[in-house]
């Protein structure tokens, strides 16, 4: 029986630097042209909504999308989650600052809100996630995560 990593390593407050992301400009101009129209070809918009106004919302969500979905990798490379099974359970509170719509370099770091251990070999905790643009550290985005932690039993 392994013994929690969560309450044996972690605690409220400890944080988690995730390696840096690079951000292919042309990566994210196809990301966001694959989303918008897999939302349009869904039928978006509803009868009686404006379909500019949801293209233009998809437009300026997708890169925040995008970065968030990277984040998670470049999270799941770290030391002390490397090796578990990684559940995200939800992404919360998500703000964004600033748009991103060409190369760039991205830091992410993240701090333990809550970590409760849910039986043998299995952790559930909470981050804060603050995503920075390198080198500057201008904040792009930040956003609650709260992911399930299987690890070896």
């Amino acid at each position: 029986m392994a013994a929690s990593r969560v309450v044996n390593s972690w605690t409220v407050g400890a944080e988690l630097g995730a390696p840096d992301v690079a951000i292919d400009g042309s990566e994210l101009a196809a990301y966001r042209l694959a989303r918008m129209s897999a939302r349009l070809v869904q039928h978006l918009p509803a009868a009686g909504v404006d379909p500019m106004s949801v293209w233009h919302t998809l437009a300026a969500w997708c890169p925040v999308d995008f970065v968030i979905g990277r984040t998670l990798a470049a999270l799941g490379r770290t030391p002390q989650l490397q090796g578990l099974a990684i559940d995200v359970l939800a992404i919360r509170g998500v703000q964004a600052f600033v748009a991103i719509d060409s190369s760039c370099t991205l830091t992410a770091m993240a701090r333990v809100q809550r970590a409760a251990s849910r039986g043998p070999g299995m952790d559930e905790v909470s981050f804060d996630v603050v995503v920075t643009r390198s080198p500057g550290g201008t904040m792009i985005t930040r956003f609650g995560l709260d992911v399930r932690l299987r690890g070896p039993e």
